[in-house]
């Protein structure tokens, strides 16, 4: 994410962010070997004491990541689905592809970054 120019804060910088700010955003990754699912979400402030709001404002599919064909992203933002057809030999240059599509506030700075993590097993 640095890389491609987009501020993150720690997440302790975030809960004091959320505090004291009303909206934040929130990128979500699911890397897999030749694709990554993505999605940015807003979050507002709610009352006091109540559970911030979420609204997606972005999600996505980058597939076919180290193939020689089938390499695309499916992009879809409130406005509508594209399909983007591109080449992506590794993920960082499909993650490059992914952050040049999303919103310009979102390459500003993303209040924080979730991944989906699974277990690879007994062998490590």
């Amino acid at each position: 994410l640095f890389a491609q120019g987009i501020r993150a804060r720690p997440a302790a910088a975030v809960g004091l962010a959320m505090a004291g700010a009303r909206e934040a955003l929130q990128l979500v990754l699911n890397v897999g070997s030749s694709s990554i699912k993505y999605a940015l979400y807003r979050s507002s402030a709610g009352a006091a004491g109540a559970a911030p709001a979420f609204r997606r404002l972005v999600q996505g599919l980058a597939e076919g990541i180290g193939t020689a064909d089938h390499c695309r992203i499916k992009h879809e933002t409130e406005g509508g689905k594209e399909k983007h057809e591109v080449p992506l030999p590794d993920h960082r240059a499909a993650l490059a592809a992914v952050m040049g599509l999303l919103p310009a506030d979102a390459k500003r700075g993303v209040g924080s970054v979730g991944h989906r993590v699974v277990h690879g097993g007994e062998a490590f």
